[in-house]
């Protein structure tokens, strides 16, 4: 003999399951939740240790009075035929000696 499910019961078994699920909170975690003074702060965003020329510090760019621009030392060094260190570098850009 076959079993039978009234349609009714059914229904009010998914609608309950389905409200169970609707009536969790939505809200993020952080929203609810105090803020954690011991907690690790988020790393800084990648690019965005920009210094007050613009120049991002960390893909090895820093700024050059003599060609007014954001430049990789090593990459200047190269072009303009000077000696790769930091001496040559501040020489080149700061004192404006060369040209």
């Amino acid at each position: 003999m076959k079993r039978f499910v009234p349609f009714a019961s059914l229904a009010a078994a998914i609608a309950f399951a389905l409200s169970a699920c609707a009536a969790q909170s939505t809200a993020p975690a952080s929203a609810s939740t105090p803020i954690d003074a011991s907690a690790p702060a988020a790393p800084p965003m990648v690019g965005g240790d920009r210094d007050a020329h613009g120049c991002i510090g960390s893909a090895g760019y820093a700024w050059c009075e003599q060609t007014q621009q954001c430049e990789r030392p090593w990459e200047l060094a190269k072009q303009k035929g000077f000696a790769n260190s930091a001496l040559s570098y501040e020489q080149f850009c700061r004192n404006n000696s060369a040209k």
